[in-house]
């Protein structure tokens, strides 16, 4: 019998109905192995074949950092105004249950995570000095002043950037906070760094994407000045002068499922707004 994970964010409107209706549209076919709504669950060792997630992207996100490394793929329903990763509406959750129980779905598709921990004083990062994110980390200023920022790649100082701070986002998260703050659109099947910076004080400091492969350091020099740095919006580091938090490529994907009824340009039309020319068919 098929497991599923049924998670998501209570406190949305339409949530919690929704999960008990999953309960019973898959009684008898399916074993829901854990129902969480309040994202509390550690998830790091749930032995399931789908995780359901109700909510946003945020739901998703939370899912995802407490999966870690766990391979349970994960299907996303909308409920709220917005979601790039939420593949589908409220009203298309019997149907993907069906394909997923007969096994109609795709394969799920890898996409990269990122790693992050702060090092203070030259010495290891502790436990909780060390964050995972599926989206995107952001070095920023906490407090009136401009942060001051040193890149360097792979070991090597690439360029200093000075005003609110620094987002380094993957390709999924590219279409998050990233792209509110002028970075670009990376397909989510891509591998790869995107560094967006915030509000910068000099026109010659520009998004840059870097391979997957890179290291990354960022050293925080301002004077007094202190800095956060987010994992995903949801797990918060302190940062202070002198600090260096490095970035790379996690270890292992998340997975996400889809039904392959939705690619990546439709999800961008439909979330964006950019509608359809005259003569141009709708894409299946």
């Amino acid at each position: 019998m098929l497991r599923i994970l049924v998670l998501g964010d209570g406190r949305k409107a339409g949530v919690a109905e929704a999960a008990d209706r999953i309960r019973r549209y898959v009684r008898r076919r399916a074993r829901i192995v854990a129902a969480d709504l309040g994202r509390r669950r550690d998830l790091s060792r749930a032995k399931a074949d789908l995780a359901l997630v109700l909510g946003g992207d945020g739901a998703i996100l939370s899912a995802a950092r407490r999966m870690g490394d766990n391979p349970v793929p994960i299907l996303g329903v909308r409920f709220g105004r917005l979601g790039f990763l939420t593949e589908l509406r409220e009203d298309e959750i019997e149907d993907a249950l069906d394909r997923f129980l007969e096994g109609r779905l795709p394969p799920p598709r890898p996409r990269m995570r990122m790693e992050c921990e702060v090092r203070r004083g030259g010495r290891p990062a502790r436990p909780a000095d060390r964050a995972a994110a599926l989206n995107d980390v952001v070095f920023e200023r906490w407090g009136p002043r401009i942060v001051v920022i040193h890149l360097e790649v792979d070991g090597r100082y690439a360029t200093t950037y000075r005003g609110d701070g620094l987002i380094v986002s993957t390709p999924v998260g590219s279409t998050a906070h990233s792209l509110a703050a002028g970075g670009p659109l990376v397909d989510p099947a891509l591998e790869a760094f995107v560094l967006t910076p915030m509000c910068p004080h000099s026109l010659a400091n520009r998004p840059l994407v870097l391979p997957a492969s890179s290291r990354i350091a960022l050293t925080l020099e301002s004077d007094n000045e202190r800095a956060i740095c987010v994992a995903d919006g949801q797990t918060v580091i302190e940062a202070r002068r002198g600090d260096v938090v490095m970035i790379r490529r996690a270890r292992r994907p998340a997975l996400l499922q889809g039904t392959g009824r939705r690619g990546f340009f439709p999800v961008l039309r439909e979330r964006l707004h950019w509608g359809l020319p005259p003569g141009f068919p709708e894409p299946g």
